[in-house]
């Protein structure tokens, strides 16, 4: 019994303890739109170019592409901003 009541004060004191974040921790601004048609066609122009615009005029940072999926009836391209 007592292995448990000091099983559980670890447990407990390590849900408690939080991290200092480092700078390389924190995360860009994402922006995710979902478009149609070819996963690299005209549409996909189309949304980059308002994935540029946003980032630009949000967060004064152009956008980098980091994925583009097809999900069979429509396609999803995640932007972030950099």
């Amino acid at each position: 019994m007592r292995g448990v009541s000091i099983l559980v004060a670890v447990l407990s004191v390590t849900a408690c303890t939080t991290w200092p974040s480092s700078h390389g921790d924190e995360t860009n601004p994402t922006v995710t739109y979902r478009y149609y048609g070819d996963l690299y066609g005209t549409q996909f122009d189309e949304v980059s170019e308002e994935a540029d615009n946003y980032c630009d005029v949000e967060f004064g940072k152009r956008s980098h592409l980091q994925d583009a999926d097809d999900n069979g009836d429509d396609n999803l391209a995640v932007f972030e901003c950099i």
